[in-house]
């Protein structure tokens, strides 16, 4: 298998104010790393949040609007 076959992406999450990492998963693009991801982070992230995304089919699935 050639290296774009075996892509792994590193999903983020950064607390803005102190510009730190929160939380982080890698694994490949679909829904599921993300959705854990998020299900991972504290309540009071998912109350008070903004996300930036690329409009990947995955984040419709498993982020809030």
């Amino acid at each position: 298998m050639g290296h774009k076959q075996r892509k792994v992406w590193l999903w983020l999450a950064v607390e803005r104010a102190r510009r730190r990492i929160v939380g982080w998963t890698l694994g490949s693009r679909g829904e599921a790393p993300l959705r854990q991801r998020w299900q991972s982070l504290p309540r009071r992230y998912h109350r008070h949040c903004w996300y930036f995304t690329d409009q990947w089919k995955a984040v419709a699935k498993a982020l809030p609007r």
